[in-house]
């Protein structure tokens, strides 16, 4: 039943920006309700300076003096890898910048989480955000070499802001206490690094027209050296009372209160779904979570309690970009249809082969060319690399294990012995419980090759095949030379399930199909191409043995493309084969070349446009597979009185070709009865053209153009 697949194939003093980057934002860019406070002003600047809650209205200096030395002779808005950004520069000494009135009256009591840079942290003070309309020296500073305090109080924090340093802050007042406290995260650790009575109020904001006014990022009017010459801001966020349980506000905590989806924002404690930035931990509940078919979820850290479980359901997708503590039980469910094969990848830590017991297991060794048969229970199936599964009776398979996140690097080999149209194909896989985006990586590694369950399908920026390699699926790569896989979370996605239709500039694809299937072969026209292979471009055609399953490909040397990208041609050579005789149709599938695209089936002497029609053909199985020509210039078959005045005459080791006088045979082409081009020659400049063809006896066919005109004869060489 099993048999072969079928051929191929730190200190307190130091910021770790990576990690600092997303663990504060759980607090600053999200809209949850803490401790009974609400959100009530978010900003995230991605190309805009509008309140998505509608809870205030922001300002800005213009490039202009505002009259005290204030103003953003520079601003606009960037992106980073810490994200989206508002950025501003000043010409003047007390700096620019911007403001945001509150619609709400919270003077004494509030929230403010903000995200930013400041160009210059390290000289004397450097104002964050000020809290009386820019009438005292009172405010919210970095100081002494960029470290956190509250002028005028004497508190100094203890970790350090370096310039241009992205952080995560967050400040609270409570009205009642008048405690003024600051956070910051160290080490992917929140710290509190300021803790003062404000008994006079100075962090109370100035109400203007009835509304409490924050300043950010400028110095007030007492002085005029205290503001940073600009910087970069990617978040405020602002809650209408005291956050009281930071530490515990930075995990989303599923509750399971409505049902087990994890999609379902009343199952989680903040009541918000989580992203890609959010903390999640999993408690033991009476309702698990479960990522169900076609579902995507996102979280920054992961933890699962001890007893608690997590379910992912086949064709669902889960991206961490933190750690993961599993400390409960992660299962991911993997449908593969009976009796037939399909290549897949480990999504967890570390598995063996026992999980596939009752079924055919392989893998695929470049070297020799060759499928080996996984024999022994206890071996450990690796990350990143590929197998092909033949399922038995099972169905569905359950992998229980912690999903693999972070870098994967899985090696591959280059061996140029045996067949040339295997060497360097290696059998890898996608070791993530999410897709991977092949655009990121194709310029380094070439084309992905998927196994459809019948044949292989290649993507190289087109394809018959796909951009996004699915969860758990494993793909060959043919990189052509020995060398490692490296893939990363910047890599990963939540896959697009169906594939772009859309075909590249001056593209064809090439369809052939027996109503069972139909194969294609995409053809660009690429200047940045070569008429040679390129890994960046090109894609090599693997043949299946599948039964009736027909197959096209353009032909280059003694090996088969799948997609054939080059600089314009006047003709490619294409091969058809398939192992089943029978009727075929070939057909101009989608095209964006603007050009005359013409088939010539040199075994049956038929020459087609495709752009008019399709093409209907009869195969015999075993037959030469190279009997097409595609041509890209016009071919008008002679049909006037110059058609009989062309003399084509052949000796023992050579043919002469002989056109009227004022004509030009300008090409000509030779092939064996079986219909493989076996001579060429073009760029001929008068009415004769003599060829030097030493080849054994046989029919061969002459295909000749005369001016733009097309002349075809047999002749026998003896």
């Amino acid at each position: 039943m099993g048999g072969n697949l079928p051929f191929l194939f730190s200190t307190l003093n130091t910021y770790s920006m990576k990690k600092l980057i997303p663990i504060l934002l759980l607090i600053i860019s999200t809209g949850f309700n803490l401790n009974a406070q609400n959100l009530i002003a978010t900003y995230n600047f991605d190309g805009n300076l509008v309140d998505e809650l509608g809870g205030s209205t922001l300002d800005k200096f213009t490039e202009t003096n505002d009259g005290n030395n204030h103003n953003n002779a520079t601003s606009g808005f960037g992106s980073d890898v810490n994200g989206a950004y508002w950025y501003w520069t000043s010409s003047l000494s007390r700096g620019g910048g911007l403001w945001i009135d509150v619609n709400d009256d919270i003077s004494e009591s509030y929230s403010i989480g903000v995200r930013f840079s400041f160009e210059n942290t390290e000289t004397s003070y450097r104002k964050i955000i000020d809290y009386n309309n820019l009438t005292t020296d009172y405010g919210f500073y970095f100081y002494s070499g960029g470290k956190l305090t509250f002028y005028p109080y004497g508190t100094l924090g203890n970790s350090v802001t370096s310039n241009n340093q992205v952080v995560d802050i967050i400040t609270t007042h409570d009205g009642t206490t008048n405690q003024f406290k600051a956070y910051i995260v160290v080490e992917n650790v929140l710290i509190q690094e300021l803790d003062v009575t404000d008994a006079s109020g100075y962090a109370e904001p100035t109400l203007i027209n009835g509304k409490p006014r924050f300043r950010f990022f400028h110095d007030d009017n007492v002085t005029g050296t205290e503001a940073t010459p600009g910087g970069k801001v990617y978040s405020i966020k602002i809650w209408d009372g005291p956050i009281t349980n930071i530490s515990g506000a930075l995990n989303n905590a599923w509750t399971g209160a409505i049902d087990s989806d994890w999609n379902t924002a009343g199952n989680w404690s903040k009541e918000i779904v989580p992203d890609a930035d959010d903390n999640v931990e999993i408690p033991v509940s009476t309702n698990s979570p479960l990522i169900s078919i076609g579902d995507n979820a996102s979280c920054y850290d992961l933890t699962i309690n001890s007893g608690a479980m997590l379910t992912m359901m086949d064709g669902a997708s889960l991206i961490t970009n933190g750690n993961i503590s599993n400390n409960g039980s992660i299962q991911i469910q993997k449908s593969i249809t009976d009796g037939t094969w399909k290549l897949i990848s480990i999504p967890v830590t570390s598995t063996t082969a026992e999980l596939f017991l009752g079924d055919y297991l392989q893998n695929y060794i470049e070297a020799t060319d060759t499928w080996n048969e996984i024999i022994d229970p206890e071996t450990v199936l690796i990350p990143g690399v590929g197998y092909a599964v033949w399922g038995a009776d099972k169905g569905s398979y359950t992998f229980n294990g912690t999903p693999n996140s972070g870098d994967v690097s899985t090696g591959f080999t280059y061996t140029p012995t045996g067949n040339p149209a295997h060497y360097g194909f290696n059998l890898v896989g996608n070791p993530y419980p999410s897709g991977i985006d092949w655009d990121l990586l194709n310029e380094t590694y070439g084309a992905v090759y998927h196994w459809d369950g019948s044949a292989y399908q290649s993507w190289n920026g087109s394809g018959a095949g796909a951009q996004f390699i699915m969860p758990m699926e494993g793909f060959m790569i043919a990189p052509g030379s020995a060398g490692t896989l490296q893939l990363a979370n910047a890599h990963r996605i939540h896959p697009i399930m169906s594939k772009d239709a859309t075909i590249a500039e001056n593209g064809l694809v090439l369809t052939v199909g027996n109503g069972l299937y139909t194969d294609e072969l995409h053809i660009i026209f690429n200047d940045n191409a070569t008429a040679q292979f390129d890994l960046a471009f090109d894609a090599w055609k693997i043949l299946t043995q599948e039964p009736d399953i027909p197959q096209i490909y353009s032909i280059m040397g003694d090996r088969y493309l799948s997609i054939d990208q080059q600089p314009a041609t006047d003709q490619v050579q294409v091969g058809f084969t398939c192992t089943h005789s029978g009727t075929f149709l070939f057909s101009l599938d989608k095209n964006t070349w603007e050009g005359p695209v013409y088939l010539e089936d040199m075994e049956a002497g038929n020459i087609v446009d495709l752009k008019a029609a399709p093409y209907e053909f009869t195969y015999q199985a075993g037959a030469s597979c190279d009997r097409f020509l595609l041509h890209f210039t016009t071919m008008d078959v002679a049909e006037n009185s110059l058609f009989s005045e062309i003399r084509i005459s052949c000796q023992a080791e050579s043919v002469t070709i002989h056109a009227p006088s004022g004509h030009i045979v300008r090409e000509v082409n030779i092939h064996d009865i079986s219909g493989r081009l076996i001579y060429h020659a073009g760029q001929g400049s008068s009415n004769e053209m003599n060829i030097d063809f030493r080849s054994p006896s046989g029919i061969y066919l002459v295909t000749v153009w005369v001016d733009e005109q097309l002349f075809k004869q047999k002749i026998f060489m003896k």
